[in-house]
């Protein structure tokens, strides 16, 4: 029978070119031990992300096919926040920018046939 509680998927990302130590890697394992002592019956699923063009999105898919979250929380780092923030918009841009292994994107769309 399957588990038919609550699951909430939680991510960071780890170091990348000019954030050798990303605040993520340390807050998404101390908010899922909390969430866990707090919530019993709610399943928390981790993951830090690799900060890679291609990796990245393959694994979150990967994540989400295996977890099937009912909840997703993705927490990252940027240098423009003065503090804690919740992007209220997505846009379809990737920043030109290489990853962590050195590579560059692709394309500058995330998704081509996105809005």
């Amino acid at each position: 029978m399957p588990d038919a509680r609550t699951t909430v998927l939680i991510t960071g990302f780890g170091p990348f070119p000019g954030v050798p130590a990303n605040a993520t890697m340390r807050l998404v394992p101390a908010l899922a031990e909390r969430a866990r002592a707090a919530f019993t019956g709610i399943r928390i699923a981790t993951e830090i992300l690799p900060t890679e063009w291609r990796v990245a999105p393959a694994r979150l898919d990967a994540l989400y096919r295996t977890h099937r979250p009912d909840v997703a929380l993705h927490f990252g780092v940027s240098s423009r926040a003065r503090g804690f923030e919740i992007e209220s918009r997505g846009r379809n841009v990737r920043a030109l920018v290489s990853d962590a292994c050195g590579e560059q994107p692709d394309s500058a769309c995330i998704a081509d046939d996105g809005p």
